[in-house]
């Protein structure tokens, strides 16, 4: 179930991407970088050693980074980002 709720914020995050002008394209790579990890993550979540999670436990803190950044210009991403941050959180990430 969480699983789930993850891969929804995610497809909600690119679908809003999809929409979003004016974005700089470093920051607009940084969070396409955050969703490619998040789904890499997903897609070997079952065989991943403590090690590796530990690795891409950093996704959550650059996520909460980049929310900091969107609170005022894209209120509606950073609210994303928070929501997949929670969602890693809910899967033990």
């Amino acid at each position: 179930m969480a699983n789930e709720s993850l891969r929804g914020e995610l497809e909600n995050l690119h679908n809003e991407l999809s929409n979003l002008e004016g974005l700089d394209a470093p920051t607009l790579e940084s969070l396409k970088k955050v969703a490619e990890d998040i789904n890499k993550l997903l897609s070997v979540q079952q065989q991943t050693s403590q090690a590796e999670l530990h690795e891409v436990q950093g996704i959550r803190e650059h996520l909460d980074d980049l929310a900091i950044r969107f609170d005022t210009e894209h209120p509606q991403i950073a609210g994303l980002l928070a929501r997949l941050t929670d969602a890693l959180g809910n899967i033990g990430i």
